[in-house]
């Protein structure tokens, strides 16, 4: 962490430099939310025709991994194809281009 901070302090004395730093929490998630969140990937890379790292790189930048998070505890009663459904779809409003 120190050396983090050390690179930090260096950036932001660079000349002409724009530093910012967010601060977030570390979320910690049960084992059930854990697996369905990894099942959630899968499904979505086979229904995509992806492979495993192609589809959580997608679901982590359009989103789809934090609505999993959030909406676990009704999107987990749904079927596989309602959750690949429901995410395919909150990517393509954040941006994503598969759907």
């Amino acid at each position: 962490m120190k050396d983090r901070l050390d690179t930090i302090n260096r950036m932001a004395d660079a000349p002409e430099a724009d530093v910012t730093v967010a601060l977030t929490a570390k979320v910690s998630h049960s084992r059930e939310v854990i697996e369905y969140i990894v099942a959630a990937i899968s499904e979505f890379a086979k229904r995509h025709l992806l492979t495993i790292k192609e589809a959580s790189n997608y679901l982590l930048r359009f989103k789809g991994i934090d609505f999993l998070e959030q909406c676990y505890a009704a999107e987990h009663t749904l079927s596989v194809n309602d959750w690949v459904e429901d995410i395919t779809a909150v990517c393509k409003r954040n941006g994503g281009c598969i759907g």
